[in-house]
């Protein structure tokens, strides 16, 4: 059975491989979360067939993507901050300014 969103997800890798095609990059690794959408067979197989491989991260690895550890931060501070009716756009640039960005 073909779940929607996946179908969606290989609408955009096929997209995000027709980019590395045109800058000749076959046979890149692509890395991915262990989320739903990234785990079907045909997925893995699309990959495989355009000539990439597919690597998954290990449940629960934030350490392995820096993105996770910076937004953790982020959500850290904003606990203990109170910026009244601020965006989030505020709170990363707080968060950016205090230096916290590059300890990530």
């Amino acid at each position: 059975m073909i779940i929607p969103i996946s179908t969606d997800f290989l609408v955009f890798i096929g997209q995000v491989m027709d980019r590395l095609d045109e800058q000749d990059r076959h046979g890149w690794y692509l890395i991915f979360d262990n989320a739903p959408i990234h785990t079907p067979k045909f997925i893995q197989e699309e990959i495989e067939r355009r000539g990439y491989h597919m690597v998954l991260l290990p449940r629960y690895s934030p350490f392995l993507n820096p993105i996770e550890e910076f937004f953790s931060k982020v959500f850290t501070i904003h606990q203990y901050t109170v910026f009244g009716k601020c965006c989030m756009h505020s709170y990363i640039e707080y968060v950016g300014e205090s230096g916290v960005s590059k300890r990530c």
